[in-house]
């Protein structure tokens, strides 16, 4: 980068130094942040950070931050990301956890700093390809050679002026009906069939677009599924960089641990085969196209559609034998973990099948790839092409799962089924921290790790160990830092529990959450968010509250049930007498303040299934290495989601509300003290059951709401 790209005001400003003093300056009462945004506030914690950030970047260090909610932790290491780029001429990715947090990043907070400053920088978003239009599937279907169902069609109609006038491409820009938007992949851009070098409209192609604006940012901004998906390509995505900032980092090993995984799935291979022959012979498939342009080739095209035919036989076949590898009774879909003697020694005629049918799917890309050579220039040689590369694609993974990682205690295995039939053969490494270690973090100059949940019991050992940050610990190179929230959780919030409650393990506990759900929920009168951790569950206590409110003014908004995400909360925030109930997706990441949002509910402390192959994977690994898994991982990982959950309560220093625990195991267990010491709010109620209405009126209705 020469020095007119950095521009002089930023030259003059750092005079050839990369000065912390003067940085921090900036979050001055009288620097240009706070003459600029008036919602600024000067608060210490953030001003901490951003220069323990300006150190790890000049010191070429690694950073463990946690930033409690309300520092602003976004500027603190957006600013210092800014000048280390101009300052080093090298490239810094920053990596979120959700593409809410990536746009907050790319849309307000860098135009608002680049406007602060008064001097211009380079950056750019990255999302994945398949967000973006692909033009040679748009012109196929806009020359009448792909065949649409009656919803692609009108998919395609309601993005016709937007495909012929869009300057990025990016499906973000459009606003359809959730339906429409199931069709997107139609003409959506996808590595499966992305045609690369070879595509015809490769100059008009907007993720190509997307990339050169990538490589000439100084900052380049990108989510944890996008970064890992770097990695499972050999770093084939993103330009070469040795300093990451990753927020929302207590994600990362999970979001790896999912983005990593070998994924051997029957829907891809049948979606694949019916790409290229169709469902039938009757069906419009790739061949059938090819053949109407080339009859000539109807010999060799019949061969395949034939060798097709034959390779589904064996393809259900070992798909069924995966299935009897376990008993699915008692279940319709979910997972099943496979014990390393399921995953090897009890594979039996599993491993002859599994040879058949890699012969069958060789033979298949072996003349596919031959009919390719033959109409070579035309249209459809690049998507058959890219077919024959997809099937040895799912030859590899096959190979890999069947024949390799089976006989790996390093690696944990599941089958994927739905209505008891396999639709998915999976496997993953049990140690993805020292995955991250090893392809991640060893390729860096600095790293920095931000989160407002990064301790347990304000100790960092356990995202130390789950990140695989322990190597970097022991050569004195990793720096641990904790700035607490600044709001005042004694008096704005309070914490209630029932000591006559009943464990969540316990069968009486489900008639009694209904009791207390509903006392709460009339006092209340709604603003109440209740958070499960099983949709069974959830649902189940739906019906049952939701026929007991029905003479209430009231409502009850279930995920799931009563519209998508983004809906809910809409619905949630501009009504005053509604309660939410949610699940995953509603312990982090939502920012409902004031009085949108005064009592939080917690049903069941948030341990994972042992069933869940990612807690699966780690409770192994800790047993591999001679330690308790409940202690050293399932217990804090627990108390981390449980930390997330009980963060939506407070959002800004006027937020003013109650946390209720339901489980009976908080205030009972051994380890309940873990639990609320690993939370901000400590001013604790405990009371019997009988005396919480009266309670709730005088904690929430007079000290807390004002009312």
């Amino acid at each position: 980068m020469d020095n007119e790209a950095k521009g002089t005001d930023f030259l003059k400003f750092m005079e050839n130094d990369f000065d912390i003093e003067k940085i921090i300056g900036l979050f001055s009462e009288d620097g240009p942040i706070a003459g600029k945004k008036d919602s600024y506030k000067r608060r210490s914690e953030q001003i901490k950070l951003a220069e323990n950030i300006c150190g790890a970047l000049y010191n070429q260090e690694y950073l463990l931050a946690e930033a409690g909610t309300g520092i602003g932790k976004t500027y603190a290491y957006l600013v210092p990301a800014v000048f280390w780029a101009l300052y080093s001429e090298e490239k810094v990715v920053i990596s979120t956890k959700t593409k809410a947090l990536q746009k907050q990043i790319t849309a307000v907070d860098i135009p608002e700093l680049q406007k602060m400053l008064g001097w211009n920088f380079k950056w750019a978003q990255v999302t994945g390809r398949e967000n973006y239009l692909c033009m040679h599937k748009y012109n196929l279907i806009k020359n009448g050679r792909k065949n649409l169902n009656k919803e692609q069609i009108k998919m395609i109609e309601a993005i016709l002026n937007w495909a012929e006038t869009t300057g990025t491409g990016d499906r973000q820009e459009l606003h359809l009906p959730g339906q429409l938007m199931k069709e997107w992949g139609v003409v959506g851009a996808h590595r499966k069939n992305c045609l690369k070098d070879n595509c015809r409209f490769r100059e008009q192609c907007f993720y190509v677009k997307m990339l050169k604006k990538m490589y000439d940012a100084s900052v380049i901004v990108v989510n944890h599924a996008l970064l890992m998906s770097d990695i499972a390509v050999d770093y084939a995505l993103l330009p070469e960089y040795h300093y990451l900032i990753v927020d929302e980092a207590h994600n990362l090993e999970k979001e790896a641990f999912d983005k990593l995984c070998c994924r051997f799935s029957r829907y891809d291979t049948e979606e694949t085969l019916k790409n290229l022959c169709g469902e039938n012979a009757a069906s419009a498939g790739l061949l059938k196209a090819i053949e109407g342009y080339y009859p000539s080739l109807k010999t060799e095209i019949a061969d395949i559609n034939n060798l097709s035919g034959a390779f589904r036989e064996y393809n259900e076949k070992l798909f069924a034998e995966l299935g009897s590898l376990v008993d699915f009774r008692g279940a319709l879909n979910g997972v099943k973990i496979l014990s390393p003697a399921q995953a090897s020694e009890e594979c039996g005629e599993l491993t002859v099948t599994h040879q058949q049918w890699q012969d069958m799917i060789n033979l298949i890309i072996e003349k596919t790839e031959k009919l390719c050579r033959k109409i070579e220039g035309d249209y459809e040689e690049g998507d058959l092409a890219l077919i024959a590369s997809v099937l040895r694609e799912i030859s590899d993974c096959a190979f890999k799962n069947i024949a390799e990682d089976n006989y790996n205690e390093n690696y944990i295995q599941w089958l994927e089924y739905e209505y008891g039939k396999v639709t998915a053969y999976c496997s993953s490494p049990i140690n993805i921290g020292g995955t991250l270690s090893e392809r991640l973090y060893t390729n860096l100059d600095s790293l920095i790790m931000v989160s407002a949940t990064l301790t347990v019991a304000d100790e960092f050992g356990f995202m130390v160990r789950k990140l695989g940050l322990e190597r970097f610990e022991k050569e004195s190179r990793l720096r641990t830092v904790m700035e607490k929230s600044p709001f005042p959780y004694d008096e704005n919030a309070s914490l209630i529990t029932l000591y006559d409650s009943y464990g969540a393990n316990q069968p009486e506990f489900q008639k009694q959450l209904e009791t207390v759900l509903m006392n709460i929920i009339t006092v209340m009168g709604g603003r109440t968010l209740v958070l499960f951790t099983s949709r069974v569950h959830m649902l189940q206590t739906a019906r049952q509250i939701k026929a007991l409110v029905s003479e209430k003014d009231l409502r009850i908004l279930v995920q799931n049930e009563d519209g998508a995400f983004a809906a809910l909360i809409e619905q949630f925030s501009n009504s005053s007498n509604t309660v939410l109930f949610g699940l995953e997706t509603f312990w982090e990441g939502i920012d409902l303040r004031g009085e949108i949002l005064t009592c939080l509910i917690i049903v069941k402390l948030p341990f994972r299934s042992p069933g869940d192959p990612y807690a699966n994977a780690n409770d192994r690994y800790c047993r591999q290495r001679g330690i308790d898994g409940f202690r050293a991982f399932t217990l804090p990982d627990a108390a981390l989601h449980f930390k997330q959950g009980a963060g939506r309560l407070i959002r800004s220093e006027e937020d003013k509300g109650i946390l209720i625990v339901l489980d009976g195991r908080f205030d009972k267990s051994w380890y309940g003290a873990y639990f609320k010491k690993s939370i901000p709010i400590q001013r604790h109620i405990k009371i019997k059951s009988e005396n919480l209405i009266d309670i709730l009126n005088r904690e929430i209705k007079e000290k807390f709401l004002n009312v």
